[in-house]
C-alpha cells in the first residue's frame, strides 16, 4: 500500500469477515452519509479520509446499492496519519453485526489473501 501523503488524513481498511449467513449479499459501508462501496466475499475496502470523528454505517443488501436501515455502525475517532483496520461480519445464529478492530500485522496478513473492492465514484 502507498503511504499517506497528507498528514491530516487517516486511512481506513474495512475487511469482510467470514459469514455464511450473508454470503449472497454485499456488505456496504457509509462514512457519515457517503456510501464508500460494497464488499463481496474475500474483499476489502480502503479509503483515506480526514482525521475527524465519524460514524461508519454498515448495510447488508443483495442489490447494487443499499436500501433501508443500517444493520450496524462504528464510531471512528481517528488520529491524523494513522491507519485503522476493521473487520465486520454477520455470524449465523447471531442477531447482530460483529465488528473487530484488528492489529496491523494480522490485518495485513488477511489483506494479502483478499482482493480490493471498487470504491463508489461520484454520480454512481
Amino acid at each position: 500500500s502507498t503511504p499517506l501523503t497528507n498528514p491530516e488524513m487517516c486511512r481506513v481498511y474495512l475487511i469482510r469477515g467470514g459469514d455464511l449467513f450473508s454470503e449472497n449479499k454485499k456488505l456496504f459501508v457509509a462514512d457519515g452519509e457517503k456510501i464508500i462501496g460494497g464488499l463481496g466475499r474475500d474483499e476489502y475496502l480502503c479509503w483515506d479520509r480526514p482525521a475527524t470523528i465519524t460514524q461508519l454505517k454498515f448495510y447488508l443488501d443483495s442489490g447494487a446499492r443499499p436500501t433501508g436501515e443500517s444493520q450496524g455502525n462504528h464510531r471512528l475517532v481517528p488520529e491524523p496519519g494513522k491507519t485503522y483496520y476493521l473487520e465486520v461480519s454477520f455470524p449465523r445464529g447471531e442477531n447482530r453485526m460483529r465488528k473487530t478492530v484488528m492489529m496491523d500485522e494480522y490485518a495485513r496478513h488477511l489483506l494479502g489473501k483478499m482482493k480490493p473492492a471498487p470504491l463508489e465514484t461520484p454520480g454512481n
